[in-house]
């Protein structure tokens, strides 16, 4: 049986992930929580100073940090280790359809850009046609 965490005592907090996405450590730490294992999320600035999430913007040299009790590192690290990687895309039972819509979607944007080069073309072309006529006969 596991230990119990006191998710408040926050001393006792060490970083599980460093990321420069605020959605990326929140979405890691609803998995943790739907497990049972209680996680903040800070802003993170070079140094290693911590800052709570209210202050402004993220600036250069800031990221976020998912912090985890100490006594919740081990399975929250079997929490992250069970997911699988980045590069492995989706592979769910709606991927050839999500491929196709994003298919169609892309012909779609260059038969749109197909066209509007086209009228712009058309435009300079018959622009410099005048432009010829009204220099060669007048």
């Amino acid at each position: 049986m596991a230990e119990a965490i006191n998710p408040r005592d926050s001393a006792d907090d060490v970083v599980l992930l460093r990321t420069q996405v605020t959605y990326e450590a929140e979405m890691l730490g609803g998995l943790l929580d739907e497990e049972g294992i209680p996680y903040r999320v800070q802003r993170e600035i070079a140094g290693n100073v911590q800052l709570p999430l209210s202050h402004g913007g993220l600036t250069p040299g800031q990221g976020y940090v998912l912090l985890v009790p100490r006594l919740g590192l081990a399975r929250a690290q079997a929490v992250l280790a069970a997911l699988p990687p980045a590069s492995a895309g989706f592979s769910g039972p709606d991927a050839d359809q999500e491929r196709s819509d994003s298919d169609r979607v892309h012909r779609r944007g260059k038969i749109v850009a197909g066209v509007i080069v086209s009228l712009l073309l058309i435009w300079l072309v018959v622009g410099l046609a005048g432009v010829i006529h009204s220099f060669f006969f007048q």
